[in-house]
């Protein structure tokens, strides 16, 4: 019993940004099972990321000004800096692309969404303290 309780306190924690909560609800469900997964708005991403956060993953609308910058404003915080960002990614678009790496992306996944694809990328980027 210890062990798993263990295991459960060390679970990746992911911080889900969207401003697309019609859309976002699959990749959540991909997400939490691999990790502990708080879905937000975009509009309420917190100042400071919480100590124990392994990563944001921000799904919103790239073509957006009003989103880019929110999320802009919010990234850019010192806080922010070392954290790993994976950015969702609406279609194939050059545009896209470059916008969230502007934003300071670590690496990008696109719609539709393949499951063992996200997972993997997830495991990756977004590395456990089980992983060790």
């Amino acid at each position: 019993m210890t062990a798993l309780a263990n295991k459960t306190s060390t679970k990746r924690r992911l911080l889900l940004a969207s401003d697309r909560s019609d859309q976002s609800s699959e990749l959540a469900g991909i997400l939490q099972s691999v990790s502990d997964v708080d879905t937000i708005s975009t509009a309420d991403i917190p100042e400071k990321p919480a100590q124990n956060l392994s990563g944001i993953v921000v799904d919103i609308n790239l073509r957006s000004a009003e989103s880019v910058q929110r999320v802009r404003n919010k990234l850019r915080a010192e806080a922010y800096r070392a954290l790993p960002r994976l950015f969702v990614l609406a279609d194939a678009l050059h545009h896209n692309s470059m916008q969230a790496w502007a934003l300071g992306a670590t690496d990008t996944i696109s719609r539709p969404f393949d499951a063992e694809g996200i997972l993997a990328r997830i495991r990756s980027a977004f590395p456990d303290s089980d992983s060790f």
